[in-house]
């Protein structure tokens, strides 16, 4: 067989690449149909916006080019990328949205078949990029520790006996923090938690994964996350589920918030604090950041790792088991090779030996909550009316706590009593 020969030929960087809007959409159709619509719609905006870019050489914060009406064809060079780059900078966006955007612009540019001298134009400014944005974000990080949680709650603690707060808002807000501390999740998650999703029996919170972040980034349905409850959120929410059950119901099961709320990150604990911040402002342990509620995941994040220190168990398997509680994607994970071999019943001797027992509450919290100080629930007398919860004890019983109430699920592992 006769062999063959291949002319090189020099191209200088004004070399252009042509393809046509009717390529892009075939593209975005083909390699994003598996993505949340809100994933779906972010790649769109990224890719027209750079699209109209090439064609302009104008690039406008906020502003957002959809898919033109008629087929457009449209050029790329190396020369235009790295107008691009430029034009990003200038038109104000952070680390974070320039990532974003070129990231979209370097995979379309692969999936039509760029040539990789074209495409590797974003390597170095991508790198620099994430670079600042690490950089960034480890600037912004605030140091927090456990002192930072108790303080927290001294002062709802102090809120309330001032009279700014009813009794049932108090402890609903008590209840949300112990959550986010417990979980370490993300507010929009413990703000979506039903009744349904709670296990005392097995110290748990069943999260649906299409309500998880990455959940939804990935469109994911069908299973689940759990994270795991303190000693003290346990016998908080035995409180609260018996005294509130009522309350509880007429929200469809929800215990934080009503049933057809969609923007979940702006809470009541947030319009709390907002409204009383003679009392609930404080510095945290830094002496540099203002808490937020969404600090309670960096606190578990924080404690995890110095209660593993402590403990001389602080390898990789142990804080990977940390990261997948909070509900950390694989994929991100420096350790990820740990990661899917990790099972429930692995992270909860880890959680029961590292975080379980951790108190937060002030004595008077404990004491409302029938919570004495052997750290087990006292009988706390409530009307049970015809739901079958008596007291101390909680059964599964049909009707009862139901989230939604209109679908019937069996109320699966309600709160059983450990």
């Amino acid at each position: 067989m006769a062999s063959e020969t291949i002319w090189l030929r020099y191209k200088d960087n004004n070399v252009k690449y042509k393809f046509t809007s009717e390529d892009i959409e075939e593209l975005l159709a083909d390699h994003t149909k598996e993505l949340s619509e809100s994933s779906r719609k972010e790649i769109e905006r990224y890719i027209w916006q750079f699209l109209h870019f090439t064609k302009t050489k104008k690039l406008v914060k906020g502003k957002n080019p959809k898919a033109p009406e008629k087929i457009e064809v449209y050029e790329v060079s190396e020369d235009i990328l790295r107008e691009y780059v430029d034009a990003l900078s200038r038109a104000g966006y952070g680390e974070s949205a320039k990532l974003k955007r070129m990231r979209y612009v370097k995979m379309m540019l692969r999936l039509l078949g760029a040539p990789a001298k074209v495409i590797e134009v974003l390597d170095v400014p991508l790198r620099k990029t994430k670079d600042a944005w690490i950089a960034k974000l480890e600037d912004d990080t605030p140091d927090v520790t456990i002192e930072d949680a108790r303080e927290f709650f001294a002062r709802l603690e102090k809120l309330f006996e001032s009279g700014k707060l009813s009794e049932s808002r108090y402890v609903k807000a008590v209840v949300f923090a112990l959550l986010l501390f417990s979980t370490g999740r993300r507010v929009s998650e413990v703000a979506q938690i039903t009744a349904d999703m709670i296990n005392i029996k097995l110290h748990q919170v069943k999260f649906e994964a299409s309500k998880t972040k990455e959940g939804r980034l990935r469109n994911a349905t069908g299973y689940f996350k759990i994270a795991f409850l303190t000693r003290e959120a346990e016998l908080a929410l035995k409180f609260y589920l018996t005294k509130y059950r009522e309350e509880i119901e007429k929200r469809g099961g929800y215990l934080f918030i009503h049933q057809n709320k969609k923007y979940f990150k702006d809470t009541f604990l947030h319009k709390i604090i907002k409204e009383n911040r003679e009392i609930m402002k404080f510095e945290v342990s830094d002496g540099i950041h203002e808490f937020e509620p969404k600090f309670f995941r960096k606190i578990f994040a924080q404690e995890w790792r110095r209660q593993a220190e402590a403990k001389g168990i602080a390898n990789d398997r142990v804080l990977t088991a940390g990261r997948k509680i909070m509900g950390h994607s694989p994929v991100r994970d420096v350790h990820n090779m740990h990661y899917d071999a990790l099972r429930i019943s692995e992270l909860w001797k880890y959680y029961k030996h590292l975080y379980y027992d951790l108190r937060v509450l002030t004595p008077k919290q404990r004491k409302l909550f029938g919570i004495d100080e052997g750290g087990s629930y006292k009988e706390v007398a409530t009307s049970n009316k015809n739901h079958g919860i008596v007291a101390s004890y909680y059964q599964i019983v049909p009707g009862s706590l139901v989230a939604p109430r209109k679908s019937q699920l069996a109320v699966n592992y309600l709160i059983i009593a450990s």
